[in-house]
């Protein structure tokens, strides 16, 4: 049996998914000037909502399609971390000037399972350990795209919606932390 050579063993990453995740990281500078360059909040809320729907859609095309990479693993992650810690900051700097106290009390609140999960990730990533996506991670991921707008746009439920995430994040956050640290 010939061995495989390096060339064999490589993965496609140039797909669809792959590409989904990569315009979700250009998203992230569309919002941040879309921010400052003083655009509505309602146009914000749109371009956010759009570029995060690409997170569902790569995962779900990528199992679909049979298109899973194990790159696409990593830099999906990466990605998502960089599109909400990056759009929450550009919110508190851009708007907190209104109420700074409850937004820099917001980004730990929404973040949690960032704030939790991010260094294990960075530590095992170096390893080379596996990421495998857990049910509650996806939740908090949802939950996130669903607060930080209503956040932005003043929405009463915004409260509520903070707590839940931030009880689901330090959860997602211990699981990944936990199963990562194995």
């Amino acid at each position: 049996m010939k061995a495989k050579t390096k060339e064999a063993i490589r993965e496609n990453i140039t797909n669809a998914p792959n590409f989904l995740t990569a315009l979700r990281g250009i998203g992230t500078i569309l919002l941040v000037y879309l921010i400052f360059a003083d655009y509505s909040k309602i146009t914000v809320f749109f371009v956010f909502i759009a570029f995060a729907l690409t997170d569902f859609f790569d995962g779900e095309i990528a199992r679909r399609f049979n298109q899973k990479t194990n790159f696409g693993k990593y830099f999906d992650v990466v990605i998502d971390r960089i599109f909400m810690i990056t759009f929450v900051i550009f919110l508190i700097i851009k708007f907190g000037i209104i109420d700074r106290e409850f937004l820099f009390q917001l980004l730990p609140l929404i973040l949690s399972r960032e704030i939790i999960a991010t260094p294990f990730f960075i530590f095992v990533r170096k390893f080379d350990v596996r990421i495998n996506v857990k049910t509650i991670g996806k939740a908090t991921t949802l939950l996130q795209c669903i607060t930080v707008p209503t956040v932005m746009l003043g929405w009463p439920i915004a409260i509520y919606l903070i707590l839940i995430t931030f009880i689901v994040g330090i959860a997602s956050g211990i699981t990944y932390a936990r199963d990562w640290s194995k």
